[in-house]
């Protein structure tokens, strides 16, 4: 049940009170943030019957409400802290001020490690006054995002045990347990990294997982595939964090710190287990399946879950009604209905729900139609996790569906569900629903059986909950290819369709927002993902390794139209098959499935990150495959699976893996067995060349030339790529010490999680650009001024860790673009990774701070609704343009290629060529191929010599059918060859938003004296966004750039603190 509107959360330090201007007895407690079921009744949900989740019990009003007041305490009792929820031990200790700084701060992660490796309690107190309803009947504590291993406990008398973060937890509590006056809850946990080795080393053999450079928790001190603790020899132990149901990112990754943070990041609550069933039907949740009709109408089936207690027999002696009102995305107009549980037939028939319903539809032709659904049950029998639930199938005539980014709007109806009871006169419904086809020709205004049947509200409902839809069909396509792709075997598909309409997937990879993730805010959220969708995303992989995410995340995705692929939590590691952990999983993957399900920006979900690949990994998996296949199967295809597909009522596509061979035959068709593809999932073994043919790939290459678009190999989809980079100056300086300012430093160095990551950053830097004069002179060993040049250098050599990942992606995109159109018929990519957890190496084009690194400009130029786009045949001397386009119909228009020289200022065109082309729907194809050394000669005019590659470069631009050119720039040679001028920017004018006014986005105009590569502006004291990075400026051009800051605030500072930056600049 939700709260009634004139209800608000009172939050205090360690103490959190609910407050009703009503007057109704108080039912229940609760600590930790308002949940999602409370705060705006989208309520989580399970259909595991053992477990319950958290329904919100009627608060009371008067002026005493107990208070739950928190604190967090060692072992020892040598530190006891308040510990407001949501907390972990961390958040907890930095508060109270025994944690003092940042913990990002330099080694704070090694000299914190203290803090994961106690064994912390949170205790909750309350009291409870002589007439109050926890003491007159048993109890239901509800307790979310425990984290993990712990044993729970009321006034010291035992009350369960959690062993996962990723359960909604509900244990029962017998009323002698709780006094009149003061009552403890206790939450004693035990270290993640001890439970976790326990149970590896009890387990009859080893299950190995990646091990992490670097990192202090890992039972080896590198990051090793076929590492000897596999068997138990390596000091620390075998592997442990895939026996624990936690974040597998608390413990360290590639890219990231190890802080393995124990406590609850949710809430508690606690009521009475009876208050559902004697207050009256509760509703839990709405499920909604989407029937797309042929004529374009929407039928969706709605199932209405109510709390525990009440059966059919009850629902129809209560006489209440399930009101249902659509209402469309702009609130013009509502769609409403009743419908009205029928009597309860006789043992092991079926109970039918025939629907009553009132139709109030405001517009003509906007039907709602109720048909009636069955569910059996025993004589007598009533479910244990909830009663089963009301059905009605409303139409929605002409609606406006949800689309991905880039193809539509991302319209969302807003779903209405209230118990409402019936006068005691009203009848017994007994019409027949309307079928489907004539609802669909009907004119809305209802048939007189409907009027008849008219459920009566005699009072306010009962209990109401909302929740938004998006109406849309998604599929994943995995149809024979034809014909196969030149060096592939035939092979199948793999792409999204939403809507009728092919999609080319275009995004990155998530990982946690945050180390701890009460830190985590839906305002974070809106800006990454506003940043993605800036950057022309439309797919973000929620990936395998980090959290399943609070519901605000998906509601931000979406609203702006961004798809979610969203994994379960398993991530490079095999996993355990015993019983309690697959019911443990079998609980979490239906909960998190539920309570996700009615987000349209989720499109399919997937078992895991990389785990079929990682058999490939381990000496272990390899020498003893069957046992670890054998495992692999029970978990992902025999558990996950089917826990997935009967908790989502859509239907979306499955798949075990990332990267996946997928399957032979599907048994969803309820003929075929199900059957999969086993081999090398990534396409690196020769022994299964036909990996790159079904499914996705993850590819990483750091010995090839990035910027050689024909290093970049076929694929169907690519769901992980990339190239490391470093934080910025900016974002560095902040976390580190002055002597941490180098190249050659052991703080960057200790950051480094990934092995020969520097050394594979600056291999590529150096192909490219011009580093030596930084090694020499500034690295390696001391240099003389290392007071005034040291911190400049330093930042230089950062920012171009960023302008080189940015290449290496623009380069890797387009290749995959192209491919579109080719016959491998490529359809996604998603890069490795979207953000950071702290500022340190890492794929990320996203700082920590939530700044863009330059890449993520080079990101938003390659994935670009229409790419124009240049190559070079290898040994040919041949230069072809290509256009790329992901609009839905074809765009003509001049493709202009124009020759320029570094050195002129002004620029001046050498030599243009001009072709009328187009960028075809959906598709890709050349514009024209012209021969290099003919253009040079062009360029050159015939009189003196010609010019060479390095001294010019070549313009390209599409003319964009009146929406303003779009450009893109080829380079013959490295940039570390070309003759680039001493470049000149000057900022021209800055405008902010006036004080009075207020306002997020500011402007910064530029001029360039001198041709300049790779432009970036970096802002020092107001933190945001620039709408472009990396760009080029012709000498004598200008350009206009918008920043947007991340929060309102003050702008006196912003002008004086920009600092604009080109290639040249970091020559000295």
């Amino acid at each position: 049940m939700g709260i009634a509107p004139s209800e608000a959360v009172v939050r205090g330090s360690g103490a959190e009170r609910v407050r009703a201007s009503g007057c109704r007895p108080r039912e229940g407690l609760i600590a930790g943030p308002v949940p999602r079921s409370i705060a705006t009744t989208r309520i989580m949900t399970t259909n595991v019957k053992s477990l319950l989740l958290l329904i919100a019990a009627a608060y009371g009003c008067a002026a005493s409400d107990p208070i739950i007041s928190w604190r967090c305490r060692n072992s020892n009792r040598t530190i006891d802290v308040p510990a407001p929820l949501p907390a972990v031990a961390h958040t907890a200790l930095m508060a109270a001020g025994v944690l003092k700084g940042d913990p990002l701060y330099r080694y704070n992660e090694r000299d914190w490690s203290w803090v994961a490796l106690e064994n912390w309690t949170f205790e909750g107190t309350f009291t409870l006054g002589a007439d109050d309803p926890l003491l007159k009947a048993d109890s239901l504590l509800t307790m979310v995002g425990v984290d993990t291993v712990a044993t729970v406990s009321i006034n010291g008398i035992f009350a369960g045990n959690t062993d996962s973060a990723f359960i909604t937890w509900e244990l029962f509590v017998a009323k002698a347990v709780l006094n009149q006056g003061v009552n403890t809850i206790s939450v004693a946990f035990t270290n993640a990294r001890a439970a976790g080795m326990a149970r590896a080393s009890a387990y009859p053999y080893p299950v190995p997982a990646s091990i992490y450079y670097h990192t202090w928790s890992e039972p080896g001190d590198t990051w090793v595939y076929n590492a000897t603790c596999e068997t138990g020899p390596c000091v620390g132990g075998l592997p442990f964090r895939n026996f624990v149901r936690k974040s597998p990112t608390d413990f360290g990754w590639d890219w990231g710190p190890s802080f393995m943070p124990t406590g609850i990041t949710g809430s508690v609550t606690l009521r009475p287990s009876k208050s559902a069933s004697e207050g009256g039907p509760q509703l839990r949740r709405l499920s909604i399946a989407q029937e797309h009709q042929r004529n374009g109408s929407v039928v969706l089936a709605v199932n209405a879950h109510l709390a525990p207690g009440w059966s059919a027999t009850r629902l129809h002696a209560s006489r209440v009604a399930l009101r249902l009102e659509l209402c469309r995305p702009d609130c013009a107009s509502a769609h409403a209905a009743h419908a009205t549980h029928a009597a309860h037939a006789a043992a092991r028939a079926a109970v039918r729900y025939q629907t009553s319903l009132t139709f109030a539809s405001v517009h003509a032709r906007r039907s709602v139609v109720a048909e009636s659904g069955a569910v059996e049950l025993a004589e007598g029998a009533e479910e244990e996790e909830e009663a089963a639930p009301y059905l009605a199938r409303l139409l929605v005539d002409a609606p406006t569906l949800w689309w991905p980014r880039g193809y539509g709007e991302q319209p969302l109806y807003e779903l209405r569900a209230s118990l409402v009871p019936c006068a005691a006169a009203t009848p017994v419904p007994t019409m027949t629903p309307v079928p489907t086809a004539a609802a669909a020709a009907g004119d809305g205004r209802g048939s007189d059986a409907e009027e008849a049947s008219a459920c009566v509200p005699t009072t306010a409902p009962m209990s109401s909950l909302r929740q938004r839809v998006g109406l849309r069909t998604v599929e994943l396509v995995e149809e024979p290819a034809l014909p196969p792709a030149e060096g592939l075997p035939s092979g199948t598909s793999f792409y999204f369709r939403v809507n009728g309409v092919p999609i080319f997937a275009k995004g990155s990879n998530l990982i946690p927002l945050d180390v701890f993730a009460p830190r985590e805010t839906r305002e974070r959220a809106r800006w990454l993902l506003s940043l993605a969708a800036a950057a022309n995303m439309n797919m973000v992989r929620v990936w395998g390794g980090g959290r399943y995410l609070p519901d605000w995340f998906y509601d931000v995705a979406d609203e702006l139209g961004i798809m979610i692929w969203q994994e379960m939590i398993f991530a490079c590691a095999l996993y355990p098959r015993d019983g309690h952990f697959l019911d443990l999983v079998r609980k979490e993957v239906t909960q998190q499935v539920a309570r996700l399900a009615a987000h349209p920006s989720i499109v399919i979900w997937g078992g895991s990150n990389e785990n079929e690949y990682a058999m490939q990994w381990f000496n272990l998996s390899r020498v003893n495959r069957d046992l670890y296949v054998a495992d692999y199967v029970k978990l992902y295809l025999d558990t996950i699976r089917p826990s997935v597909l009967s908790s989502d009522p859509e239907g979306r596509p499955f798949v075990d893996s990332s990267p996946s061979n997928g399957l032979i035959s599907s048994d969803l068709d309820g003929r075929s067995p199900l059957v999969k593809r086993w081999g090398d999932a990534m396409g690196d073994a020769p022994d299964y060349p036909q990996a790159p043919s079904w499914g996705d790939r993850h590819y990483y290459n750091y010995n090839a030339d990035c910027e050689d678009p024909s290093t970049y190999p076929l694929a169907r989809f690519i769901s992980e790529h990339g190239f490391q980079s470093f934080p910025s100056f900016e974002s560095y300086a902040p976390v580190t010490a002055p002597e941490d300012h180098s190249r050659d430093s052991w703080l960057l160095f200790y950051r480094q999680r990934h092995q020969l990551g520097n050394e594979q950053v600056e291999k590529l830097m150096s192909s490219h650009f011009k580093v030596e004069k930084m090694m020499s002179s500034h690295f390696k060993v001391p240099p003389a001024n290392v007071s005034t040049m040291q911190p400049k250098v330093f930042s230089d050599y950062l920012w171009l860790t960023q302008l080189q990942q940015g290449r290496c992606y623009e380069t890797a995109f387009a290749q995959w673009r192209r491919q579109r159109s080719m016959p491998t018929n490529t359809m996604g990519v998603l890069y490795w990774q979207l953000n950071d957890i702290w500022p340190g190496p890492s794929w990320s084009t996203i700082e920590f701070d939530g700044t863009p690194k330059l890449s993520h400009h080079g990101v938003a130029r390659a994935f670009a609704p229409v790419l124009v786009s240049a190559t070079e045949a290898a040994g040919t001397g041949m230069l072809t343009v290509h256009l790329t386009s992901d609009l839905t119909r074809d765009l003509s228009d001049n493709l202009d290629l124009e020759i320029y020289r570094w050195a002129d200022s002004p620029a001046v065109v050498l030599w243009r060529v001009t072709h009328l082309a187009v960028a075809p729907a959906l598709g890709t194809q050349e514009g024209y191929t012209v021969n290099i050394d003919d253009l040079l000669a062009a360029a050159s005019g015939g009189a003196g010599p010609k010019l060479t590659r390095n001294e010019t470069f070549v313009r390209l631009s599409f003319g964009g059918n009146g929406t303003g050119p779009i450009e893109a720039f080829h380079f013959w040679t490295p940039m570390k060859y070309a003759t680039l001028p001493k470049a000149s920017v000057v900022v021209l004018s800055v405008d902010v938003p006036p004080p009075s006014v207020g306002g997020l986005n500011a402007s910064v105009r530029l001029r360039a004296e001198r041709t300049a590569a790779f432009v970036s502006l970096a802002s020092l004291h107001v933190a945001g966004a620039f709408s472009d990075g990396a760009f080029m400026m012709l000498a004598g051009s200008e350009k206009t750039i918008t920043f947007t800051a991340q929060k309102q605030g003050s702008w006196d500072d912003f002008g004086v603190g920009l600092r604009v930056r080109s290639l040249c600049d970091t020559f000295d």
